[in-house]
């Protein structure tokens, strides 16, 4: 049995007046405009309540956005490597941590790892971020389909 086809008269021409008014472009702004904003919180959330690792490496929380969706992670740089412990913890001691002298030691280098089977915007995940997300995803929304209303204006005036 063939399943039956739907066609929509005028899609093709639709996707094309789309594509010239570089429809991608903008989305991938909205999506990095979105990503930015959530990455704001999160650093507050950190600076508010966060280890002084974290405190210090609140400018690597940094949201991008594509043309597919809008993303907030940290990305670590030759100043702050150890940025990507602070949030997202570690399972072990690394480095000068790792020695034999802090085997026994209670003092810990990172947090608790998190885990990789979070989901955004629910329990666990990065310290910090994820909670941010959660707190105001509401505000994220918004913020979003503000920004969609915006793009989609420029296309359909009416």
């Amino acid at each position: 049995m063939v399943a039956p086809r739907v066609g929509i008269k005028g899609l093709r021409e639709f996707g094309a007046e789309l594509a010239g008014l570089g429809w991608d472009k903008e989305l991938a702004k909205v999506h990095k405009e979105t990503g930015e904003r959530a990455a704001e919180w999160a650093g507050f959330s950190a600076a508010g309540g966060g280890t002084r690792q974290q405190q210090t490496a609140i400018d690597r929380i940094k949201g991008r956005g594509t043309s597919s969706k809008a993303t907030v992670g940290v990305y670590v740089n030759g100043a702050t490597p150890y940025a990507l412990g602070a949030f997202y913890g570690g399972k072990k001691r690394t480095g000068w941590f790792g020695g034999d002298r802090y085997v026994a030691s209670t003092s810990k280098q990172f947090m608790p790892w998190v885990g990789a089977s979070w989901k955004v915007g629910g329990p666990g995940g990065p310290y910090h971020i994820n909670s941010a997300i959660r707190d105001n995803m509401d505000d994220i929304l918004k913020f979003y389909t503000d920004g969609l209303d915006r793009l989609t204006a420029r296309a359909f005036p009416d």
